[in-house]
């Protein structure tokens, strides 16, 4: 898979619809599901549903890292201040 460097929506608007889909201690519990199958090799035990769970949260992890490297890039052009 391959990054985008400018993502098609608004920083908000990701963040917005990750924290729509769930809190922060359900992703953050939801992350560390991802990292036990597929650490342990069970992903072929789980079912379809917790399956496609794991692949919407990977897609949206893609989303926020590059909303992050746009945010970033936007504060690395030229006569940006940085804190």
């Amino acid at each position: 898979m391959q990054f985008n460097t400018e993502p098609a929506k608004s920083p908000y608007e990701t963040l917005h619809e990750l924290f729509s889909y769930n809190n922060l201690p359900g992703l953050k519990a939801m992350l560390w599901g991802w990292l036990k199958v597929t650490v342990s090799g069970m992903y072929h035990e789980q079912t379809v549903i917790q399956r496609s769970d794991i692949v919407f949260l990977y897609e949206k992890m893609v989303e926020l890292v590059e909303t992050a490297h746009a945010i970033n890039e936007q504060q690395r052009k030229p006569g940006k201040a940085r804190k």
